[in-house]
């Protein structure tokens, strides 16, 4: 049986959601951007998603007994015109977690040392990627320094032996 059949719903009224907290009987009280406060019992739970905080909320109102409840809702559709074109949004840059940092790190300090990174990424790359190393480890050590009293930077190939 539908809610339609059982009791139908007699008003509909769109709110902003400000807040929404389970009180101490398990009911969602939801407050409006406008103060309003309404209280969905706790056998509504599977409404309890749909009041998310800055979320508009459409609100279906049945009665029982000649007392109102909130029945049904659902989240309003945002109508987008299709006259203005819609920018995709762009993918976030894939953070590298922590250990391969380190181990990047490591790795390219041991480049550095065998004379391979300029060899293997040429002058351009070379030259940024031991710009990076010393700020990582300087950033690691927490030492504060102001990159012109660094040594100039050699970008010389290791010779290559037969």
């Amino acid at each position: 049986m539908t809610q339609e059949k059982r009791n139908p719903i007699i008003r509909r009224e769109k709110i902003t959601v400000d807040h929404a907290e389970i009180n101490q009987y398990g009911d969602l009280i939801v407050t409006t951007t406008a103060g309003n406060e309404y209280k969905i019992g706790k056998k509504r739970e599977k409404l309890f998603s749909v009041f998310q905080p800055g979320v508009d909320v459409v609100i279906g109102f049945s009665s029982y007994m000649n007392r109102e409840y909130i029945a049904e809702a659902t989240q309003e559709k945002q109508v987008v015109s299709t006259d203005t074109p819609i920018e995709k949004e762009k993918p976030p840059k894939p953070e590298i977690p922590g250990p391969q940092i380190g181990m990047t790190v490591k790795e390219i300090g041991d480049m550095i040392r065998a004379k391979y990174l300029i060899p293997i990424f040429g002058n351009e790359a070379g030259t940024e990627l031991i710009k990076w190393y010393r700020g990582q480890v300087l950033a690691t050590t927490r030492i504060v320094y102001d990159g012109s009293k660094l040594p100039n930077l050699k970008t010389e190939t290791k010779r290559k032996e037969d």
